[in-house]
């Protein structure tokens, strides 16, 4: 187990120039990934994180140890690293056995499953090898050339990767290897010369500067990613990320096409410029918008371009110079002036609507790590979460987009019964009201007080009205649509799904978004659609239970009872407390349903036992109880999980595990009078 800076390796793996797996080559000299001589892109971090799983390949290591190696001592979220190994599994695909290359170690880190054959120098080669004879050539001892990836003679020809730009430059000229060349391997050099010389004039064509150019084409989506800080006084001002946030901000006012909100692009705030269009095919936008931004001697450089996604080619380009005088002034400026600049892609007039913003920079980095945080939905970053929004208001009174996401901060902390009701609903309403005093036009604070709403006097009429007023206000807001579609699922499955359709598209890389629209597509019984969506949004926030019992459950209605099996026994040895005994009232389920009763009789008598210090287990008890046929302790467990306001209606209502429930009179008659409380939809419920 790979646990500290010691490589415990036999070879001398830091002096590999380059490491093959299958077709694969992660070339260590030009920091990139290959295969079949094709350039894979990656992020600068996620190919640090390969890098490091490939030295130590077959072997355990642990996150502690690429943390430190990444990171130092800075304090980075789990989620981080979680992503750039989501997004290493996805560009690396299966072996040729089926599986990921990269296996997750429970509890400890991760293991590279697949053999690497690490490339070397000659000298070091020669160093640490015995000289191989009668099955290969011996090695030419004169340099060669330097030769392009994509013509593939790198594996032929292996060359110094530590010879020095001059060195290479005093290699004979190849025509001379052409005259000394057999007659056959002339011809084939003699090809190879003339494809590189027309790739290379291709290439200077391509690369041809241009001035400033124009979409030509109407832009559909948009992600902007964050700007890229040349020099240490640009990175301490933090301009890139705020940059970037200024012109999603400005872009989303327009309501005419989807923009990426902070909280999705923010994860590539370390991405190399280079590979913005695997962020773009993430994203799920048809173009991306990156750039740079320079301050120096009191002034700012900003060159922005904005790319398209399927062809990888700049469509628009240019360039601001301004005076620095206050970072928010210049910010304001520029992304004005970039939005004005590819408004002419757009198909509709500049319609400007209000925001709610801030001019404290202080107050606007408190509010980013909040949103971030927020989105995670785990208990410990909820709470971090509040104590950012709270410092955004402290340092700037007027910020109403920070009050409104503190007020949903309450919301989510209250949902998932992390903090008093009460407490949290009576704090939650004073932030969202003063959200909306501050400026009536932010759609955060309508989407905050919706949530509110669901137990207020019109409830989810009141909510729908609310969330209506969202949409109109920013139409491409994926919490909207989600909230919305939540809604409206008990009047209007088919549109609701739509509505969730569409939140996942316009926040494709949130675990949020999948696993709703996931849970959704369970409600109308599209369970082979719904396993992907399933699937990523685990991939996306490995720590999620939530997440984890509906992929279970998905593959339980899709048939697959044994993999269901599996996956909630591999979790359940990971879990304790209250989430193990949920846990393991879904695997009595699972077990009822493969006709091994006798088992999950076993454990449904231990939840019995539970039920009463952990309540959550009435509603596992109630499904569980009716699918035994024990209709009596069912409506036993049904009832007191009713009285105790812990059902979900859209659960009972469309979830497969309650059918059974839903279909007795008496559940039905229960359901038809009005609640003790409201029962509302859950966006990622165990059941």
């Amino acid at each position: 187990m790979i646990t500290d800076k010691t490589n415990f390796l036999e070879l001398p793996v830091r002096e590999a120039i380059s490491y093959v797996f299958d077709d694969f080559r992660l070339d260590v000299k030009r920091q990139e990934l290959q295969k079949g001589g094709n350039l894979v892109p990656l992020t600068h971090k996620a190919y640090r994180v390969l890098l490091i799983l490939v030295q130590n390949s077959e072997q355990t290591v642990e996150k502690e140890y690429i943390y430190r190696e990444l990171w130092g001592d800075s304090f980075v979220e789990d989620a981080n690293l979680t992503q750039h190994i989501y997004i290493l599994r996805k560009t690396l695909g299966q072996n040729a056995a089926g599986d990921s290359y990269i296996e997750t170690v429970s509890r400890t880190g991760y293991r590279f499953t697949v053999p690497v054959r690490a490339v070397y120098p000659p000298q070091i080669a020669e160093a640490f090898f015995k000289p191989k004879t009668g099955v290969e050539p011996a090695l030419d001892p004169q340099p060669r050339p330097r030769v392009e990836p994509h013509l593939r003679l790198a594996e032929l020809n292996p060359i110094d990767e530590t010879a020095s730009d001059d060195e290479v430059a005093d290699v004979k000229q190849p025509e001379a290897a052409v005259e000394k060349a057999p007659p056959k391997q002339r011809i084939i050099i003699i090809a190879v010369l003339a494809a590189l010389a027309i790739a290379t004039i291709a290439l200077i064509v391509y690369l041809r500067p241009t001035s400033s150019t124009t979409a030509n084409a109407p832009i559909r989506s948009v992600a902007v990613l964050p700007f890229k800080p040349i020099g240490e006084e640009s990175r301490n001002e933090r301009l890139g990320l705020g940059m970037a946030d200024a012109i999603i901000t400005n872009l989303t006012k327009l309501r005419q096409i989807p923009v990426r909100p902070t909280s999705s692009v923010i994860r590539y705030i370390d991405l190399p410029q280079n590979n913005s269009v695997t962020a773009g095919s993430e994203l799920g936008v048809d173009t991306v918008l990156e750039g740079s931004v320079q301050l120096a001697n009191d002034r700012v450089r900003v060159s922005v371009q904005l790319i398209d996604v399927a062809g990888g080619k700049a469509i628009w380009a240019e360039n601001f110079d301004e005076p620095f005088r206050d970072v928010f002034e210049v910010q304001d400026s520029i992304s004005k002036k970039v939005v004005r600049s590819i408004a002419a892609s757009l198909t509709q007039p500049d319609r400007q609507t209000g925001g709610g913003t801030t001019t404290s920079l202080e107050a606007m980095r408190a509010y980013q790590l909040g949103v971030y945080l927020h989105s995670t939905r785990t208990k410990e970053n909820l709470f971090k979460a509040e104590e950012y929004f709270k410092e955004a208001v402290a340092k700037d009174p007027h910020f109403a987009k920070a009050y409104a996401m503190l007020a949903d901060t309450y919301n989510m902390q209250r949902y998932y019964r992390f903090a008093d009701p009460r407490d949290t609903r009576a704090k939650g309403l004073d932030a969202a009201s003063r959200a909306l005093e501050l400026d009536s036009s932010t759609p955060e604070a309508y989407i905050a007080m919706a949530n509110l709403q669901v137990g207020g006097k019109d409830g989810l009429a009141g909510s729908k009205r609310l969330l209506e007023k969202a949409i109109e206000l920013s139409p491409f807001d994926a919490t909207a649509r989600l909230r919305y579609a939540w809604v409206i699922s008990g009047e209007d499955l088919k549109a609701a799904s739509e509505q969730m359709r569409l939140a996942q598209e316009y926040d494709p890389v949130s675990p949020i978004t999948n696993g709703a629209y996931c849970n959704m597509l369970i409600f109308e019984r599209r369970f082979k659609d719904a396993v992907p969506f399933c699937e990523k949004a685990s991939d996306l926030n490995p720590t999620s239970n939530n997440s984890h019992a509906m992929l279970s459950d998905v593959y339980m209605f899709d048939g697959r009872v044994d993999v269901a099996i599996a996956k909630v026994t591999e979790r359940i040895s990971r879990l304790q407390g209250e989430e193990r005994l949920v846990a393991e009232g879904s695997l009595a389920l699972y077990l009822l349903k493969a006709g091994r009763r006798p088992q999950a009789e076993s454990i449904i008598a231990r939840l019995k036992v539970e039920a009463e210090k952990v309540p959550e287990l009435f509603n596992d008890l109630t499904v569980l109880m009716f699918e035994l046929g024990d209709r009596e302790a069912g409506m036993k467990f049904f009832k007191s999980a009713y009285e105790r306001r812990l059902l979900h209606l859209a659960m009972i209502e469309h979830y497969p595990t309650w059918e059974k429930v839903k279909a007795d009179p008496e559940v039905q008659r229960i359901l038809a009078e009005p609640p003790p409380s409201p029962l509302g939809p859950s966006p990622n419920p165990n059941r």
